[in-house]
C-alpha cells in the first residue's frame, strides 16, 4: 500500500505540471496564461544557447519596438552618454554625447535637409545671419570684406594720413590730415577765400582779412579795427623795410637808417629831441657826448655856502687860484708861501709845520714822529745777557738783557738736548702715535705709514696684520738713541725677525732671535747708533721672556720635549710634542707613554663599543645611544634588531640587555646576528610570551 501511494502521488504531480511545461519549443500558438502570456498574441524569443537571459516586459499595454521596422516613439526615451549611435557609411558611425555639465538641454533640428555644422572644422555657411552683438565675430578687412574701393581696406587697417590720401581720388596737396583745432600747415596756397579770420580763443576774431581789405597800389595794408578800444600787439622781432607810421592822438613815425638797432623800454614815455621833458633816474656820461652843458648855479646841488658863487666869479690859473670875496672853506692841509697879515687866528691847534725837521725826525703841526726803521736799525752797543725779572723801572736795554739771559736757561721746544740728570717728578706723556695700514704681506724696511704719518715723526706705532706676518726691519730715519714703542693692536701675531737680510742693514733688528708680538702685546726698541741696529729694551718674550725663564718642565704622559723640558726660544715660544695612541696601541692596551684621544679611546678592550636605549614601539632611532645606525627595527612583539654604525671585527662580541614595561618582568635574550647587527628578544617571565619592552643594551668586543 505504501508503494502504491507513492506511485499515485507522483502521477498526480506529473499531470498537474504537464500543462505548464508542455510547450517547450518554438511555436505559433499563443503563450498560455500559465507561462505568463495573455492567450491572445504571438511571441517568439530567440536568445543565446549558452546562458539564460531575462527580459522585462512593460506592465502597461504597450508595443515592443522591433529592430527592422520604422518605429514611432510616443514618449521620451533616455539614453546614457555615448549610447545613441547613428549608423552612417560603411566606414563609421556617429555618436551623440550629452553635455558634461548636469542640466537639461533641448536640441531642435532644422526642418530642411542639410548638414549640421561642426565647431572644430572649416565649413562654409550659406544664407546665414550672424548676430555679432551676441557672439564674438572676427572679420578680416583684407580678405573677408568685399566691395571696398581701392585703398579703403589699407586705410582701415592702418589709418594714416598717407593711406587716406591714397584712398581719395580728388585730393590736393600732400602731408598730414588737418583738423579744425590748432592745425599745422606747411607751404601751399589758398585761393577763392572770401575772408580769413585769425583768433586765439573765444568766438571773436583777433585779426580778420576780408575781401574789402586789399593791398593798394602803394603796398599799404589797411586794418580796420572797428573802434578805439582795439589794440594791435606785435610779439617778437618785427622787421620793417621803411618807416613805421601810426596816426591819431598817439601818432608815431619811426624811421630806421641802415642797420641801426633801437631798443624801446618795456613801459614809460619816450623823450623827444626838441621837447622840454624831465628825465628821472638817468645817468649822463658827458665823455660819450659831443657836449654837456651844466649850469653851476641851477643844475648842481650840494655845494657849500658861497662855493657856487666863487666858482662862478673866481679867476686865476691852475694850481694858483685867486679868491675874491669868497671863503676858502676848511682845507685839510695847506702850505703857504709869503703869507702876510696878522696871526690872530692861529692857535696852538693850528700852527705852521716846522720845515726844518727832516730825516729821521719829522713834524706835522704839534706832532713829532720818529720812523720805525730808524729805531729798529739802531745798534745795542756793549749789549750782554743779564739775569733777573724784568720790571717797569728797567730801561729797554736792561729789559732785553734779562729776557735774553732767561731764554738761555730754557730748553728748546723742538729737539731739546738735556745734560746731566733729568728729574721728572710729574708724569711723562708720549702722545704722538700712528695707526698704520694693516699688513697683508711680510714687510721689509717697514715705515708704519698711514697717509702722511710715519714712524719718522711718531713715537708709538700701532700695527696690525691679517695673518701672521714678518717685519724684517724698521725704517724711521732713526739716529742714536731713538726710541719706538710697537703695539700689536690686531688679532694675529707680528714677528720681528732677527738680523733679516730682507731689510737694509741699518734698519734691521738685533734681538738674538726672532721676536713674536702676539695680539695685544707691545715691545719698546731703541736704536743703537754704534751697531746700527734696533735693540729691544723691553720684550714680551725675548731671551726667555725677559725674566730669565729658559725652559719649562713637562709633566704628563705623552708630552715629550728634550728629555722632559721645553726650551723657551728667544721669541718666547715653547714647543710641546704630543704622541697620540693609535688603534693598535689601544687594542694592545700596554703603552704608558702615548696620549689617548677621543677618536681612539673606544678601541681599548675594556671600553663599551655600542649602547642604546629605545622605546617599545621601535621604528625610530634610539632615544639615546652610541655607535647605533638608523632606526631600531621591531621585528615582532618584543623582538628588536639594532645595527652598528661601526661594525665589530666579527660576530664574537657580547651584549647585555634589560627591558622595562610597567610591573611586568621579562627575560632578555641577546643574539649577535652578524658583526654589524644584534637582536634582542624580551619574554614575559610569567607565561614566556614575547612582550614589547623599553629596551637597554650595551656591547663589548673587538672592532
Amino acid at each position: 500500500m505504501k508503494l502504491r501511494g507513492i506511485i499515485a502521488l507522483t502521477a498526480g504531480l506529473w499531470l498537474s505540471c504537464g500543462a505548464a511545461f508542455g510547450q517547450s519549443g518554438q511555436g505559433s500558438s499563443p503563450l498560455t496564461g500559465a507561462k505568463g502570456g495573455t492567450n491572445n498574441s504571438f511571441m517568439q524569443f530567440t536568445g543565446p544557447a549558452s546562458s539564460m537571459k531575462t527580459y522585462a516586459l512593460p506592465n502597461a499595454s504597450e508595443t515592443i519596438a522591433t529592430l527592422n521596422t520604422i518605429q514611432t516613439w510616443l514618449a521620451a526615451q533616455t539614453f546614457a552618454s555615448a549610447k545613441l549611435l547613428l549608423a552612417g557609411s560603411t566606414s563609421g558611425s556617429g555618436t551623440l554625447n550629452a553635455p558634461a555639465i548636469a542640466s537639461t538641454y533641448v536640441w531642435t533640428l532644422p526642418a530642411a535637409t542639410g548638414t549640421l555644422a561642426d565647431l572644430a572644422f572649416a565649413q562654409t555657411f550659406t544664407n546665414k545671419t550672424i548676430n555679432c552683438a551676441s557672439n564674438t565675430c572676427t572679420v578680416r578687412i583684407g580678405s573677408d570684406v568685399s566691395g571696398l574701393a581701392t585703398g579703403i581696406a589699407t586705410w582701415l587697417a592702418t589709418p594714416s594720413s598717407a593711406n587716406l590720401r591714397a584712398a581719395l581720388t580728388d585730393e590736393t596737396g600732400t602731408g598730414a590730415a588737418v583738423f579744425g583745432t590748432a592745425p599745422t600747415i606747411a607751404g601751399g596756397s589758398v585761393s577763392g577765400l572770401t575772408a580769413l579770420g585769425i583768433r586765439s580763443t573765444g568766438s571773436a576774431f583777433d585779426i580778420r582779412f576780408a575781401a574789402t581789405e586789399v593791398l593798394t597800389a602803394d603796398r599799404t595794408l589797411t586794418w580796420v579795427l572797428g573802434d578805439a578800444g582795439r589794440t594791435i600787439t606785435l610779439a617778437g622781432n618785427v622787421t620793417l623795410g621803411g618807416a613805421f607810421t601810426m596816426s591819431g592822438a598817439f601818432g608815431f613815425t619811426g624811421t630806421l637808417a641802415g642797420t641801426t638797432a633801437v631798443t624801446f623800454p618795456t613801459t614809460g614815455t619816450l623823450a623827444t629831441l626838441a621837447g622840454s621833458e624831465t628825465p628821472t633816474n638817468k645817468t649822463f656820461v658827458c665823455a660819450n657826448q659831443a657836449s654837456c652843458v651844466v649850469r653851476i648855479g641851477t643844475d648842481v646841488s650840494g655845494l657849500g655856502t658861497g662855493v657856487a658863487t666863487a666858482l662862478a666869479v673866481n679867476i686865476g690859473s691852475a694850481g694858483a687860484p685867486v679868491l675874491f670875496n669868497g671863503a676858502g672853506g676848511t682845507p685839510s692841509s695847506m702850505v703857504g708861501t709869503n703869507i702876510t697879515g696878522t696871526a690872530a687866528g692861529l692857535t696852538s691847534g693850528n700852527v705852521t709845520t716846522n720845515a726844518n725837521l727832516t730825516g729821521e725826525v719829522t713834524s706835522v703841526g704839534n706832532a713829532t714822529t720818529i720812523t720805525n726803521a730808524s729805531v729798529i736799525a739802531k745798534l745795542l752797543t756793549a749789549f750782554s745777557a743779564g739775569a733777573g725779572t724784568v720790571s717797569s723801572s728797567d730801561s729797554i736795554l736792561t729789559a732785553f738783557q734779562k729776557i735774553v739771559g732767561n731764554i738761555a736757561l730754557k730748553a728748546n721746544s723742538a729737539s731739546p738736548v738735556f745734560t746731566g740728570v733729568e728729574d721728572n717728578q710729574g708724569t711723562l706723556k708720549l702722545s704722538s702715535f700712528v695707526t698704520s695700514t694693516q699688513l697683508s704681506a711680510n714687510a721689509n724696511d717697514y715705515t708704519a705709514t698711514d697717509g702722511s704719518n710715519t714712524c719718522s715723526t711718531k713715537t708709538s706705532l700701532r700695527i696690525s696684520t691679517n695673518a701672521s706676518r714678518n717685519i724684517t726691519g724698521l725704517s724711521c730715519g732713526q739716529a742714536e738713541g731713538d726710541i719706538r714703542i710697537i703695539h700689536n693692536v690686531g688679532a694675529f701675531a707680528a714677528v720681528l725677525t732677527n738680523q733679516d737680510a730682507g731689510s737694509t742693514a741699518a734698519n734691521r733688528f738685533l734681538f738674538g732671535g726672532d721676536m713674536t708680538l702676539a695680539a695685544d702685546t707691545s715691545v719698546t726698541v731703541r736704536y743703537d747708533g754704534v751697531a746700527s741696529r734696533w735693540r729691544a729694551i723691553t720684550s714680551p718674550g725675548a731671551g726667555g721672556g725677559g725674566g730669565g725663564v729658559t725652559s719649562v718642565g713637562i709633566v704628563g704622559a705623552g708630552l715629550t720635549a728634550n728629555s722632559g723640558t721645553c726650551t723657551v726660544t728667544t721669541s718666547g715660544t715653547c714647543t710641546l710634542t704630543t704622541t697620540a695612541a693609535t688603534q693598535t696601541d689601544m687594542e694592545t692596551a700596554s703603552s704608558t707613554s702615548t696620549a689617548v684621544t677621543p677618536a681612539r679611546q673606544q678601541y681599548h678592550p675594556g671600553m663599551t663599543k655600542a649602547w642604546a636605549v629605545w622605546s617599545s614601539a621601535g621604528g625610530a632611532p634610539p632615544v639615546a645611544g652610541y655607535n647605533i645606525s638608523g632606526n631600531v627595527v621591531r621585528n615582532s612583539a618584543g623582538n628588536y634588531t639594532l645595527t652598528f654604525a661601526t661594525a665589530f671585527s666579527s660576530a664574537n662580541f657580547v651584549c647585555i640587555a634589560q627591558g622595562t614595561y610597567g610591573a611586568s618582568l621579562s627575560i632578555p635574550f641577546v643574539t649577535p646576528n652578524s658583526a654589524s647587527q644584534v637582536t634582542v628578544l624580551f619574554r614575559n617571565l610569567a607565561d614566556s610570551l614575547s612582550i614589547d619592552q623599553t629596551g637597554y643594551v650595551a656591547c663589548w668586543g673587538d672592532q
